[in-house]
């Protein structure tokens, strides 16, 4: 699963503190040799890499929209 900005504040990170979150998980990804999270305009990144950087895991239902859930 992947995540953006939105996503972590839908968890309680304000706008900053996800918006780093999402720059240290593509700095952490471009370090491991997957160059594709250097570019600047990608803001999207896995989950798994973001939850190694809290050092928590993070519940997949709490990033689902509610109103999508409840319409399906």
């Amino acid at each position: 699963m992947f995540v953006v900005k939105k996503d972590l504040m839908k968890l309680g990170f304000s706008s900053w503190q996800a918006m780093m979150l999402v720059k240290q998980a593509k700095a952490k990804l471009a370090s491991q040799g997957l160059t594709w999270y250097e570019s600047k305009g990608l803001g999207r990144v896995p989950l798994e890499t973001v939850e190694e950087i809290l050092g928590v895991k993070i519940d997949e239902a709490d990033l689902m929209d509610k109103e999508a859930v409840e319409h399906a």
